[in-house]
């Protein structure tokens, strides 16, 4: 009698009774059925995907658009993105099988789907932000934005500032310039003349040369272009450093509302921070949602005179902590601009021995803006007790400038003095935790296609992929996939 101690196992040749079809691997909660009919609702020629609706014609017949998307969307929400494993996928997933209804497309198929369908999938993303109005889990009245840095695919290596062409080229030449002087000694050690160089050192020689043509090549290209970076092989990579770290990649920016942290908006920039983008960004997710007056919560880094009074202009109210900068401090112990303070009915700075500073007429533009002057007396300064803590060296009064929109700064100030942390504290919970969810659940470490146009489309799949499962965590997918059929009787499409 045998002592067993594993669970029993059964002969690989022995008769196994399956399921009689394949639906019946996919129970009624699979989130796979909410793909196929969000997917199945979709007017994807209207949206712009090829081969839409296509006709049979001759040749080889297309892969239906439908049955891509669904592949695409299963695959970012389950950590599989790359087109040889998607192809894999309809092979052995059998819930892939089930949502592709075992269609085996290859993998070049699949992946020039991506490629070919950016502007496409950019705006199903758009779509997807209005069904989730349409279902009630959007706000409408705030949101928090932030940015990101996400790799490219590309190292380090390939891209190249002014600064390290200009280095590299001398390091360069300093080798080549001590290889000629080996071989010239060479040559001198023979007073018959015989060749003996190395053929080593003449090898070496010839790929320094060419390396050397090759950082030329470079170097002549980042200044026809007038650009800061160059990048050899992501052309629109650029090297981003903040807080002492850097990648080469692009700036990934989210706008995330507050009542079920879907993201509303979103874009892919290459500047390196953020402060050109909160205007572009609550613009962007003030028409998703379809809604004005929205609240924007953002970080120190968005921090732009110019970008809240456009906010301010479409009647959006900001709240950006204030940089250290943002008010100049005195130094040695004299006295800064904190130390005079603005009377907006008299428009007038007060000194700390209480004179008045007046406008004398006179202004002057700096990086686009326009500034307004500020002087005092200078007869009453000369015999001022506080002179030397307050006047140039250069000068017998002093002058302060102002921004000829600062009444907007002055509100943004006063707003978020008056907040008492309860509106910015929302702020790292909102937004923070859907850029941990990308990098972290969806794997999303490096863009895998080159190309801004690219990683743009890329990146707006990997949000709609990311607010799909948020929207299923939600209300279920039963409910979603009730909605779609609705939908879809009131659209016609397919009927």
């Amino acid at each position: 009698m045998s002592n067993r101690s594993y669970q029993e196992v059964q002969p690989r040749n022995a008769a196994q009774l399956f399921p009689p079809t394949l639906d019946d691997y996919v129970a009624a909660d699979n989130p796979v059925r909410a793909i196929d009919a969000y997917v199945g609702m979709l007017d994807l020629r209207e949206l712009g995907f090829r081969h839409a609706n296509a006709r049979t014609g001759s040749g080889q017949p297309p892969f239906d658009p439908a049955i891509l998307l669904k592949l695409y969307i299963y695959g970012y929400q389950n950590r599989i993105r790359s087109s040889r494993q998607l192809e894999k996928a309809t092979r052995l997933n059998v819930e892939v099988m089930w949502l592709c209804q075992n269609v085996q497309p290859g993998y070049k198929t699949i992946a020039d789907f991506r490629k070919n369908n950016l502007k496409a999938l950019q705006q199903v993303n758009r779509e997807f932000v209005r069904d989730c109005r349409d279902l009630s889990l959007l706000g409408g009245s705030r949101v928090a934005v932030d940015g990101t840095f996400l790799k490219a695919s590309a190292n380090r290596g390939s891209v190249h500032t002014k600064a390290s062409l200009e280095r590299g080229l001398a390091r360069l030449d300093k080798l080549i310039e001590s290889h000629y002087r080996a071989m010239d000694e060479e040559d001198a050690s023979d007073p018959e003349g015989n060749d003996l160089s190395d053929p080593d050192l003449v090898a070496k020689m010839e790929a320094l040369i060419e390396r050397r043509a090759r950082k030329k090549a470079l170097q002549e290209q980042l200044e026809a272009s007038g650009d800061t970076q160059v990048s050899e092989v992501d052309p629109d990579a650029r090297l981003l450093r903040k807080n002492g770290k850097s990648v080469v990649g692009y700036n990934g920016q989210i706008a995330v509302d507050d009542k079920a942290k879907l993201i509303v908006a979103t874009d892919l920039v290459q500047d390196g921070n953020d402060s050109q983008q909160l205007e572009p960004m609550m613009t962007q997710a003030s028409e998703a949602m379809e809604s004005e007056g929205l609240v924007g919560l953002a970080d120190t880094g968005y921090y732009n005179g110019d970008q809240l009074k456009g906010c301010e202009d479409r009647g959006m109210e900001m709240y950006v902590p204030l940089p250290d900068n943002a008010i100049l401090k005195g130094k040695d112990g004299r006295f800064g601009s904190e130390d005079f303070p603005y009377d907006s009915e008299t428009d007038s700075f007060t000194c700390p021995a209480g004179r008045k500073l007046v406008p004398n007429g006179s202004t002057y533009m700096s990086r686009g803006k326009r500034y307004l002057v500020y002087r005092s007396n200078a007869g009453v300064c000369g015999s001022c007790p506080l002179a030397s803590r307050c006047l140039p060296r250069t000068d017998f009064s002093r002058r302060i400038t102002r921004w000829e929109h600062a009444d907007v700064m002055d509100r943004h100030r006063e707003r978020m003095a008056n907040d008492n942390g309860e509106v910015m504290g929302l702020r790292g919970s909102l937004v923070e935790h859907p850029f941990g969810t990308l990098k972290v659940w969806s794997g999303v470490h490096h863009f895998l296609m080159r190309g801004l146009a690219k990683c743009r489309g890329e990146f707006n799949l990997m949000v709609l992929c990311y607010n799909f499962r948020r929207v299923l965590e939600e209300i279920g997918v039963g409910a979603f996939v009730a909605y779609c059929r609705a939908r879809k009787e009131v659209q016609g499409i397919g009927m």
